[in-house]
């Protein structure tokens, strides 16, 4: 589905998601997700005890394997992603619907009841990453993001970014260590395994990575791309050819 939303859905103009960090100094080049393999998915599911029913979807012990895919109303583009989800869902046994809510409602502060802070969802599909954050170094993202401490609850007001309620120890330690030290070497092997864990325990599916197109004058020279969105990052190496 991924290079299907990238070509039909985005004209091509996008790059079928990675990892969490993948531009700057922190990302990492030999992490991926896995590819799209339905045949595997079958006999994954198969092998779990996911038996087909008449209809076509899985069941076991009495629960149908049905999900339901949250996002924003009157998204057009999200609407046509979870459109190429659900196909790709139903090809392997599993009933996925739609149940969009306004921005509003879906951002909205834990004690508004706010859908993503609550956790009100199977699937989120949503605009997620460093690069929509911000942030030069990823140390604060991925700590509102991944932390035990970040889960929202009542106990802590609801804050947090920590949307899937994922609490590994090992995320948390990490995080913990990067926080202590400078060395970017060392920063960058703990941001690498925090990536790594993300990917296997199969907490967020990147599905694109959104293209920055930034125009500048051809006379302008030494801007250089990056991962937090801050087009004058280093201005201080811009430099504009005499005319």
């Amino acid at each position: 589905p991924k290079a299907e939303i990238v070509r039909g859905l985005l004209g091509g103009r996008a790059t079928a998601g990675r990892t969490e960090i993948p531009l700057g100094w922190a990302a990492v080049s030999d992490l991926a997700q896995e590819p799209y393999d339905p045949e595997a998915a079958r006999r994954l599911l198969a092998d779990a005890g996911w038996v087909a029913g008449p209809d076509g979807v899985r069941r076991k012990g009495g629960v149908r394997a049905a999900l339901e895919i949250v996002s924003t109303t009157g998204n057009r583009l999200r609407e046509r992603i979870q459109q190429v989800l659900i196909d790709a869902w139903r090809d392997v046994g599993v009933a996925a619907t739609i149940r969009n809510v306004p921005s509003q409602v879906l951002t909205a502060p834990f004690a508004s009841g706010g859908t993503r802070r609550r956790g009100d969802f199977d699937v989120l599909l949503a605009q997620l990453g460093l690069g929509t954050i911000g942030g030069v170094d990823p140390q604060a993202y991925l700590t509102q993001r991944h932390t035990c401490a970040a889960i929202p609850r009542q106990a802590n007001g609801g804050a947090g970014g920590n949307w899937e309620r994922s609490c590994d120890p090992r995320v948390d330690a990490l995080l913990a260590r990067t926080a202590t030290t400078l060395d970017p070497t060392q920063r960058r092997a703990a941001y690498r395994e925090v990536q790594r864990i993300v990917n296997e325990e199969a907490l967020v599916v990147w599905l694109f990575e959104r293209s920055r197109i930034n125009a500048f004058r051809s006379g302008v020279s030494g801007y250089a791309v990056n991962a937090w969105d801050v087009p004058t990052w280093n201005v201080a190496q811009w430099r504009m050819a005499a005319r």
